[in-house]
């Protein structure tokens, strides 16, 4: 590629910090305490801690589809850290990507740039992300394994889901061990979402006679999520969403040529809670169509998995901002505190 499409492709240690603070500046923008939201304590309940610490060990990529062949970047491991303070917007976690999980000989390099922003509230979860991703391959070890350094895609997507019965279903407690859930419960939500796309170097592998191309699109989703309390310290949970979004490419779009594109997501979370600290593992998969080629539907598949320890702590300097925050927010105990994840 040559010119402008290159350059998006390419990744800089500078590109991926300013990415990375627009992120941060968006966060701040969108999320913080909200005030007002009840709760049903029979079936939620806060830590009385007001600090937790955590570390975590994550993996996420972008699969590319086209007919019954993927395609697969070398996507690297990443641990973090965060720290967070109970009724206040500080929650922050970060981490980078160390090596690659397979051999680069045999499986080539990727260049990778993967942030994203998942934040939790009582009746509300948003989804942010930027994932950038140029190098993949084709096959299993066992097989032929062929490389395509060249071959490139990019999603930015913002997702907004309302959860109908979020006095009793608690996202936070599934998904970042905020909370606990004392009793099963299950919700039925709805959302919607923009996204865009952009896919480089496609002619060796999908039949298409275009080299690269954008996409648009802005859909809507409905779907239903369950917590099962196995017992008073065990938790599974899982949701899951179907949609359909419209769109198209930019040129197309301005002569209000509009097609409609199936959607899928999915979570699932099971969790270990004492009343000091907790365990939880969860995975988060959202697959779109992108577009329809002559032979080819391409899908974009986002996979992402993390393992997490969280400490629940008390400290008397952190008691004394929460404090000085809880006059000057008036904001109520059990308040919503979103969640970040970062990987770059």
């Amino acid at each position: 590629m040559t010119g402008k499409k290159a350059h998006l492709y390419t990744y800089s240690r500078k590109g991926g910090r300013v990415a990375g603070l627009l992120f941060a500046a968006l966060f701040l923008l969108i999320t913080g305490p909200v005030s007002g939201q009840a709760t049903d304590t029979a079936y939620t309940a806060d830590y009385p801690q007001d600090l937790r610490v955590f570390g975590y060990l994550g993996s996420s990529y972008l699969l590319l589809q086209g007919g019954k062949t993927s395609y697969t970047p070398n996507y690297p491991l990443t641990p973090g850290i965060g720290i967070a303070i109970k009724n206040t917007i500080i929650n922050i976690r970060g981490g980078y990507g160390i090596f690659p999980l397979k051999n680069s000989q045999d499986y080539g390099r990727s260049r990778t740039l993967d942030l994203q922003l998942h934040s939790y509230w009582k009746k509300l979860i948003f989804d942010l992300s930027f994932q950038r991703y140029k190098g993949f391959y084709n096959g299993k070890k066992e097989e032929v394994i062929t490389r395509y350094p060249d071959m490139a895609a990019l999603q930015v997507a913002a997702v907004g889901t309302y959860v109908f019965n979020g006095k009793k279903f608690s996202t936070r407690a599934a998904f970042e061990q905020s909370e606990k859930q004392l009793r099963s419960a299950g919700s039925f939500m709805i959302g919607g979402g923009l996204y865009y796309y952009r896919l480089g170097n496609l002619s060796e592998t999908f039949n298409s006679p275009e080299h690269s191309f954008d996409i648009f699109q802005v859909g809507a989703h409905a779907g239903y999520g369950y917590s099962w309390v196995m017992s008073p310290h065990w938790l599974l949970s899982a949701s899951g969403a179907i949609g359909a979004n419209i769109g198209n490419k930019p040129n197309q779009l301005k002569e209000l040529h509009l097609k409609v594109y199936p959607s899928a997501s999915g979570r699932f979370a099971i969790s270990y809670h004492s009343d000091s600290w907790a365990l939880g593992l969860s995975s988060f998969v959202g697959s779109k169509t992108v577009t329809p080629l002559q032979t080819d539907l391409i899908t974009i598949t986002s996979i992402t998995s993390q393992l997490t320890y969280v400490k629940y702590l008390n400290s008397p300097f952190v008691r004394k901002i929460v404090a000085r925050h809880k006059r000057r927010k008036q904001v109520p105990s059990g308040a919503d505190l979103p969640e970040a994840y970062t990987s770059r």
